[in-house]
């Protein structure tokens, strides 16, 4: 299988699906350095076992680098018609920069 390396920073917070078909972490990625027409990528990594530590880490603005298995999905535009959707199965995630959380101003 091929494998390819996507970087670019989450667009929300990962989240984690435990499910009968297993549980994984789910989040989507914006390519970095693309310029305005910069693909998304759907995110999804499977676990066993406790959710791992790294999720609390995937939060929203983080930088991160995936390697994984790429593969197309077929999802919906805002007037519903069928659009191609880039996906990747994630066999390793790193955490280049984290989120930058917001510090309440004191008075």
């Amino acid at each position: 299988m091929n494998n390819l390396v996507f970087s670019g920073k989450i667009i929300a917070d990962a989240r984690v699906v435990k499910s009968e078909k297993g549980n994984f972490i789910s989040f989507t990625l914006y390519e970095t350095g693309k310029g305005k027409d910069a693909p998304k990528v759907d995110v999804t990594q499977n676990f066993k076992g406790d959710t791992p530590s790294i999720v609390e880490h995937l939060k929203k603005f983080a930088t991160v680098i995936i390697t994984g298995t790429p593969y197309a999905k077929l999802g919906k535009d805002r007037d519903g018609h069928p659009i191609p959707i880039l996906a990747a199965f994630a066999d390793r995630i790193d955490i280049v920069a984290f989120a930058v959380e917001k510090l309440d101003k004191e008075e």
